[in-house]
């Protein structure tokens, strides 16, 4: 896998990806950063000459791909984790009517290109591909794609994304920071290293383990499984090679989900099944 080395500042050191074009073509665009991610948690994301981005994660950004002379390539950072880029496509001779919806993981030290796929038919597709050392297109790390764009159409298929991005990629590594999933029956933390603690306020228990959350081939729905275990023995790899899935004591998915607050549907336990409640969503340092 392509990895880069990105500097204090900000910038590519080093990339390998540059096909067809002088460095100098490339517009360089700020860091896409709002939750302040150290440099090597950031990924290094390739736009193609016919594309402008015109929101990332719902926030609107100026990714423009044309100088006032000529459209050119651009180059900017996010931080690792899951993503909405919504974009336009237009590259002299075809263009898009409406913008186009991109939600894709992108992990840090990776190269990643924004493309617009043109197939037999003159249809235009924009996807997120992770690029190899040589710049060569490979793994397609787009879970979603579609017309429509910013905002509603991202915000009403994303429940998945927001908890992703709210609940579990600040705990991503050792270093991260805990998030509490708390109301009046339930308390959930979500700690760093996959590690998570649950607790059944009603009936005074207490379940602590190891977790993971699974999405599907679409990235519309998952569900989060949380087998009991003791962390300081069983480490996160030996967490993934166990059946979780199948044996988890508790397990739910997210079906709504602010950057305050997530509504869940109770998978497991068996008494729990189906029961929906709401918990709001707290970083601890």
């Amino acid at each position: 896998m392509s990895k880069v080395k990105i500097l204090a500042a900000g910038v590519v050191a080093l990339c390998f990806y540059l096909i067809g074009c002088a460095s100098s073509a490339v517009i360089k665009r700020d860091a896409f950063n709002p939750d302040e991610m150290p440099e090597q948690s950031l990924a290094v994301i390739r736009v193609q000459s016919a594309i402008s981005v015109t929101h990332i994660d719902n926030v609107a950004v100026r990714w423009s791909n044309f100088d006032g002379r000529r459209r050119r390539p651009q180059e900017g950072l996010v931080g690792e984790g899951m993503h909405i880029f919504t974009v336009t496509y237009d590259d002299g001779n075809r263009r898009l009517p409406v913008s186009h919806t991109l939600e894709g993981r992108v992990e840090a030290g990776e190269c990643y290109s924004i493309t617009g796929v043109v197939d037999n038919f003159g249809r235009i597709e924009c996807r997120i591909l992770q690029l190899d050392e040589r710049g060569r297109p490979g793994k397609d790390a787009t879970t979603f794609t579609g017309l429509g764009g910013h905002p509603s159409n991202a915000v009403e298929r994303g429940a998945v994304f927001n908890f992703i991005k709210n609940v579990l990629n600040p705990t991503i590594g050792k270093s991260g920071v805990s998030v509490r999933l708390e109301n009046d029956d339930y308390l959930m933390t979500c700690k760093p290293d996959m590690v998570f603690i649950y607790v059944n306020k009603q009936n005074r228990t207490t379940i602590t383990g190891r977790a993971n959350f699974i999405a599907d081939s679409t990235g519309r729905s998952g569900s989060l499984y949380l087998l009991g275990c003791d962390p300081t023995t069983v480490t996160a790899a030996e967490f993934l090679q166990m059946r979780y899935t199948e044996n988890a004591q508790i397990a739910f998915s997210p079906i709504q989900c602010s950057d305050t607050e997530v509504i869940i549907r109770y998978e497991r336990p068996a008494e729990n099944t189906g029961e929906v409640t709401t918990l709001s969503i707290i970083q601890e340092e």
